[in-house]
């Protein structure tokens, strides 16, 4: 169940890939859509892939989800969970870094 404080991260996330100028958008659950799939999903400017698991700070990702974070990191793509103020910092200083080009 998502809480106003998950929806808090899920907002700033938006705002700090836009302010990176990332091509993004939310991921809606669907009983079509892909089990664990994270909620928001972003193409960086070398055209890899960003996957962004939000939860309340507390909340930790399940099992599916995790497993989708794995597949990601496999195809060379990267997956972050943000939980609080420490990972959008990390999310932050990834983005602004450019660390994926390394």
């Amino acid at each position: 169940m998502k809480t106003g404080l998950e929806n808090k991260i899920k907002k700033r996330v938006k705002l700090l890939l836009l302010k990176h100028g990332i091509f993004n958008f939310p991921v809606a659950a669907s009983p079509y859509g892909y089990a664990g799939i994270s909620d928001r999903l972003a193409v960086l400017p070398n055209g890899k892939l960003l996957a962004i698991e939000c939860k309340a700070p507390g909340k930790q990702a399940t099992p599916l989800q995790m497993e989708f974070l794995k597949k990601v990191g496999k195809n060379k793509g990267f997956g972050f969970v943000v939980d609080g103020e420490d990972a959008l910092q990390a999310l932050d200083y990834f983005l602004t870094r450019k660390v994926y080009f390394g």
